[in-house]
């Protein structure tokens, strides 16, 4: 992979997460209150990291870690993804488990950039971005919040946003949602459970 700017820094800020593992260091906003039974996803249209349109379609027949983040974020999605990429690699490769990031930044999160940004973490991950209607859609019915900070002079802003991950499954129904801290070791264990009972 060429290194470029964006490359140098998540390899800064991964590096920084490393040291500090485990800690989050932004200011999460409130978890929405989850359900207790859970539904199938919404219907959704957004834009992936290649600039092709996917639905809730496109995850039907796979199991989908769900996460929302932005690419100019500090800490917890390098960190969140770094930790995906591990579990990704710890999961059986015939039952792998896709990973979704969705960017709830679209003014500055172009596919392009996406793309540069998900293939530092996972050749095999996907991003998706769409207009502010499109990811509203998604995220209110899928409990999970973010909210938009205030630009500095200098229009740089920060997105505080849910860490949770929602896991999907085939039949487009969602199964669980893991909360932070998160743990390659429980979440490895709780999807095979998950997924070894959905399977009968």
């Amino acid at each position: 992979m060429p290194t470029t700017a964006l490359t140098r820094l998540l390899l800064i800020v991964v590096a920084l997460a490393a040291i500090a593992a485990g800690a989050y260091t932004f200011q999460q906003i409130t978890q929405k209150p989850q359900p207790t039974t859970y539904n199938r996803i919404p219907v959704f249209t957004l834009d992936n990291h290649q600039g092709k349109t996917i639905t809730e379609q496109s995850l039907a027949g796979q199991w989908t870690l769900l996460f929302l983040g932005y690419t100019f974020c500090p800490d917890v999605c390098p960190t969140t993804l770094s930790l995906l990429n591990q579990l990704h690699q710890q999961l059986p490769v015939e039952q792998p488990v896709n990973v979704l990031f969705v960017s709830v930044d679209p003014d500055r999160d172009s596919p392009e950039r996406l793309n540069e940004y998900i293939r530092f973490f996972n050749d095999d991950f996907a991003a998706a971005t769409g207009t502010r209607s499109q990811i509203d859609q998604l995220t209110s019915s899928l409990y999970l919040p973010y909210r938009i900070g205030e630009p500095d002079s200098n229009g740089v802003y920060l997105v505080d946003h849910a860490g949770a991950l929602t896991l999907i499954g085939p039949d487009l129904q969602v199964y669980k949602y893991f909360n932070p801290p998160h743990s390659v070791t429980d979440l490895t264990e709780q999807i095979s459970t998950i997924r070894d009972a959905a399977n009968g």
